[in-house]
């Protein structure tokens, strides 16, 4: 019976551990979401060794070539000099792309610096297909939408929320921004 005490033991203390880990990493997770002035905001700087500023520049507006169909609808101002990209986009998070249920309506400023940039959104609203403001659903910021009394997720839940129906636009900008670019074909 020590013997299948021990093993017990180990398993619990295994479990607490994974219990413990997986906390962490949740808790990791929405750092860089955050509630300002009513308004949700996503940001992180993203490390980028031995790339100059114009270079990440330039890959930025690849990825916006390459991501978006009409690139200069998107682009608000761009200032090559200072390093600064502002882009109006939606990104679709209910139904699919042929037939959106619901997208989000938001900002995005890209900034750069040697050996670095940071990407920043804002400015983000929930919008509706017609369809569902005849059930009551209104176009709203994202902020005043997640804090409703009627809204049945946590500000945690909702920013993981967030992060997840931004995952593609994050992952592909970022892939895109700290990857060099092959001009020779």
């Amino acid at each position: 019976t020590l013997n299948i005490n021990r093993f017990i033991m180990k398993k619990v203390i295994m479990f607490l551990l994974l219990v413990v880990i997986t906390m962490g990493v949740q808790a990791q997770t929405t750092s860089n979401v955050s509630a300002i002035n009513g308004d949700i905001i996503v940001e992180e700087v993203v490390q980028v060794q031995g790339k100059k500023s114009q270079e990440l520049y330039s890959n930025a507006l690849a990825w916006i070539s390459s991501s978006f169909s009409n690139p200069n609808s998107v682009i608000k101002n761009k200032e090559k000099e200072i390093g600064i990209i502002n882009l109006k986009f939606i990104v679709i998070n209910g139904g699919t792309s042929s037939d959106p249920t619901s997208w989000l309506d938001l900002s995005l400023k890209l900034q750069f610096k040697d050996g670095r940039y940071k990407y920043t959104f804002s400015n983000i609203w929930l919008r509706w297909c017609d369809s569902f403001h005849s059930y009551g659903a209104k176009d709203e910021p994202y902020f005043d939408y997640i804090t409703r009394p009627s809204y049945t997720l946590s500000m945690e839940e909702s920013k993981r929320k967030l992060l997840k129906d931004l995952n593609n636009t994050i992952s592909g900008m970022k892939r895109y921004i700290s990857t060099p670019m092959d001009n020779d074909w």
